[in-house]
């Protein structure tokens, strides 16, 4: 079953020492942790084939949660959640850099999520979008399947035309059912 149709969250538990220089950090300390949870995050998940596409910490020292979603063309299985998460789990630098008592999750994006870009976009075609877009000035809401991704914008088939719609006329895509 595809991580895509049923979010299953793994959650860890590690225990290490308290991180001492997250105590009062200010946002430049709190943005350097993140960008190296980033590098460590993208490192494993790019050996199984896998896309980065959210990372999140959240908590307090003592109480972190560390929040991935990764996704690859052909969708995440709950197989791979499961993997990926037993290969974070074994990183002693999260360890170092979260300390004691952190929570894992790793997941799908979900269906839900809005997609925003090219990348994520890319992994969708072939599937059903629902595209919400400005044109002159009008809002509109289309539901197609995606053909093409293009470095400034999607091509999506309607029930009786194919539309280009740019990124910038883009304020939602989220991916849909067909019916």
């Amino acid at each position: 079953m595809h991580c895509q149709r049923l979010v299953v969250i793994f959650l860890i538990l590690k225990w290490a020492p308290e991180p001492t220089f997250l105590l009062g950090a200010n946002s430049a300390q709190a943005m350097e942790v993140t960008d190296k949870l980033k590098s460590l995050v993208t490192t494993e998940l790019e050996w199984a084939g896998l896309e980065l596409i959210d990372l999140k910490l959240k908590g307090k020292p003592g109480r972190f949660r560390l929040c991935i979603k990764a996704d690859k063309d052909s969708g995440i299985l709950v197989d791979e959640c499961a993997d990926i998460s037993r290969r974070l789990s074994r990183i002693t630098e999260l360890d170092q850099l979260l300390g004691a008592n952190y929570q894992l999750e790793v997941s799908s994006p979900g269906m839900g999520r809005p997609l925003g870009t090219e990348s994520e976009f890319r992994m969708k075609i072939g599937r059903f979008l629902e595209v919400t877009y400005s044109d002159n000035r009008i809002e509109r809401r289309v539901k197609g399947k995606l053909s093409d991704v293009l470095q400034d914008g999607i091509y999506l088939d309607l029930e009786d035309s194919t539309e280009f719609i740019q990124y910038s006329q883009i304020s939602n895509a989220v991916q849909a059912l067909p019916w």
